[in-house]
């Protein structure tokens, strides 16, 4: 599910680094969030923010795997319509 708040136009202008050094900061966040007494607030946003920069990190990294021609050489080998 994706935080509500964040546009993914700004999303998708960040590289694929910036957005895992975001993720890797905001998970320490919601580790953090964790053990406080009132965290699971807090956990849920957290985990919704992360969960908008993975997809939109995952999508990134599909878009460049696709585009330099490394698709999977099964895809049109494989068939499995019979």
């Amino acid at each position: 599910m994706e935080h509500p708040l964040l546009k993914p136009e700004e999303l998708q202008a960040k590289s694929i680094e910036d957005l895992e050094k975001t993720i890797a900061d905001l998970t320490r966040k919601l580790s953090w969030a964790q053990k406080m007494p009132n965290g699971g607030a807090i956990s849920s946003q957290l985990y919704m923010v992360i969960e908008s920069y993975r997809m939109t990190l995952n999508r990134k990294i599909d878009e460049k795997y696709n585009k330099q021609g490394n698709a999977s050489p099964y895809t049109t080998k494989i068939d499995i319509t019979s």
